[in-house]
């Protein structure tokens, strides 16, 4: 038998629920629905530009060239079908389960081979009736391209397939479904809302409470922007960070920060391995649509260890009412793991009444601008924060923003002592405002800790790292800046205790294997520093670290008595970079210890560098 094509292309599988048990109990009938219903799901089939090529028995297989016609399709006849079984006797309704998969195929003249088939037959098995069951391949395509709502239904094991596949499900039929619509529609897709209420709640679906002895630990994955407008993505990253800080903030949950979870940003996640990497046992995801002044946003909490959803709820509102939304998704996941949400909880929420919404989506612009911390980078958010302070001049976030941008700029990108003096006091001026307008804003209490610890006066920045880690246990930052503050003044133990529980809330944060080295240089484990950096950077990452890392890893070098390789790596990294010096080495060097740091300079002078 000839193989005369291989294909990627989507793959949808149709199957009539409960059709064995409607033939035993009258089959003309049930032969006379399958007609009808055939009729609606083939005509839908053709207008969409698929191929048919199996209707066996009750079910029917087609091929699309295109997935969004695909699933396009699916939800077209679906919504007919509901429409005609409200219309018939509860006898003549038929509802039927879909699965739609991307995948090669092979082609033999009217036949059609291949997993790409198989996996869109067992994912219809999993379909609700009347539902779409999708593959993460089609997910990953269509998510930023229809208007459609998702909810992750993790890794699946299905029947003689190899490798576990990921499915979601699509969800089109709740009290509020939302209307099909191409790209460049989302303006005539109406996100109503009763008059009544701003804010509206629909909960797609709820599972009752698990009983569980671990401590409750969650992660929130960055939230799909599912607007039309990709400058939109800042706003869905403003959320999600909003929504880690605030549950960082309830007492008895431990949540991962922003810069481990958004590793998984634009990835079709594999919620069981997210899990694993970031141990925790509760995933958030959902996503962001902003039409206008309206926004709707999808949540959905799944409790990992049976891979199972806590919630799925959709909140609509209006932009005006972000804040409480956000809010309303905190509290939900509280109640749902037994917690509270108590005022305590709101402590970034206290600045909101009085700043302007315009001048906060402005200060989220700017945050999202500042990453990577580029010149180009830092003086655009600069522009932004500055815009926030035209439309609201006691912006408390403008000023954090700002003072941030000015402590970035002075010891990331400045090489003049001069104007690196300049833009700390530029820095702590801004902070102070800040501040000054709202005495709780966690922000400006990170950045001034980190001011004081650059400006000589290590003292009272340990006692806001003291005071930060007392107030939030849970913060990755305040644990950060613990450890870093305690390292500093020569506490390495209570450094790496900090460490530890900075880790365990951002595990896959890079910048914890700064201060771990710096740490373990300090305790003079040489050997446990090389492992460090045999572990999580090659030669080619080396590269990309700070100045002072690489001071580190040649002063560990010579420490070591490895003395040639310690000569290699200097140069190697002085072809890469020749201004690399002791003094940039020292640049930003935690320590105060007078016998640590002679022998941290020694070092590397004895491997020649000057």
């Amino acid at each position: 038998m000839a193989i005369t094509e291989r294909r990627l292309t989507a793959i949808l599988a149709a199957d009539v629920c409960d059709f064995s048990k409607m033939m035993g109990e009258n089959e003309d009938r049930t032969i006379q629905n399958l007609r009808t219903c055939r009729e609606l799901i083939e005509g839908s089939i053709t207008s969409h530009n698929g191929n048919i090529f199996n209707t066996a028995g009750d079910s029917i297989v087609a091929e699309f060239g295109s997935v969004v016609d695909a699933v396009n399709c699916a939800v077209s006849f679906q919504e007919t079908l509901r429409d005609r079984n409200g219309s018939v006797p509860e006898e003549s309704k038929m509802e039927f389960r879909v699965g739609i998969n991307l995948g090669d195929i092979i082609i033999e003249g009217d036949n059609r081979y291949g997993d790409g088939i198989n996996i869109a037959a067992r994912l219809e098995g999993l379909s609700e009736p009347g539902g779409i069951c999708i593959s993460g391949s089609v997910y990953s395509d269509i998510k930023s391209k229809l208007n459609l709502e998702f909810g992750a239904m993790g890794e699946q094991v299905l029947k003689n397939i190899a490798q576990p596949v990921s499915a979601y499900k699509i969800d089109f039929r709740g009290d509020d479904p939302v209307p099909m619509a191409s790209i460049g529609d989302l303006d005539n897709t109406p996100i109503t809302q009763p008059e009544q209420s701003p804010i509206t709640v629909s909960k797609v679906s709820k599972t009752p409470k698990q009983t569980q002895s671990e401590k409750p630990s969650i992660a929130v994955l960055p939230f799909d922007n599912m607007s039309n407008d990709p400058e939109q993505e800042y706003f869905a990253d403003g959320i999600t960070e909003e929504i880690i800080a605030e549950l960082s903030r309830i007492k008895g949950l431990r949540v991962i920060a922003r810069n481990s979870t958004f590793v998984y940003k634009g990835k079709v996640v594999n919620i069981e391995k997210a899990s694993k990497e970031l141990g925790v046992n509760h995933i958030l995801e959902g996503s962001v649509r902003r039409s206008g002044d309206k926004l709707r946003i999808i949540a959905q909490l799944i409790y990992t260890p049976e891979n199972s959803h806590r919630w799925a709820e959709k909140y609509n509102g209006s932009i005006d009412d972000v804040f409480e939304l956000q809010d309303e998704i905190s509290r939900n996941i509280a109640e749902s793991l037994d917690l509270e949400f108590s005022a305590d909880s709101q402590v970034v929420n206290i600045q909101r009444d009085h700043e302007s919404k315009l001048a906060n989506d402005f200060c989220l612009r700017g945050r999202h601008a500042i990453v990577p911390p580029t010149l180009e980078n830092l003086i655009a958010a600069n522009s932004l924060f500055e815009q926030a302070l035209k439309i609201d001049r006691y912006c408390a976030q403008a000023f954090a923003g700002m003072g941030r941008v000015a402590i970035l700029r002075a010891w990331q990108i400045e090489l003049d002592e001069k104007r690196r003096k300049d833009l700390t006091y530029e820095s702590e001026e801004f902070i102070d405002k800040a501040l000054e307008i709202n005495p709780e804003l966690i922000d400006a209490y990170y950045a001034r800790c980190i001011v004081y610890s650059l400006t000589n006066r290590q003292e009272e920045a340990l006692n806001i790292a003291k005071k930060l880690v007392a107030e939030y246990p849970g913060d990755y930052q305040s644990n950060l800046l613990m450890s870093t503050m305690s390292l500093f003044h020569g506490s390495y133990l209570e450094a790496e205790a900090a460490l530890k529980e900075a880790i365990s809330l951002d595990p896959l944060y890079g910048v914890n294997n700064f201060i771990l080295i710096q740490i373990r240089h300090a305790l003079e484990d040489y050997s446990g520093t090389l492992k460090i950096f045999d572990q999580y950077f090659d030669d080619f990452q080396i590269k990309q670290l700070p100045k002072n890392i690489w001071g580190y890893k040649l002063s560990t070098l010579v420490l070591e008595n490895k003395i040639e390789e310690g000569e290699a790596f200097l140069n190697d990294i002085q072809l890469f970079d020749p201004t690399f010096t002791i003094e940039r080495a020292d640049s930003i060097n935690l320590l105060s210890d007078k016998r640590q740091k002679i022998i941290y300079i020694d070092s590397l002078k004895k491997a020649g560098l000057t």
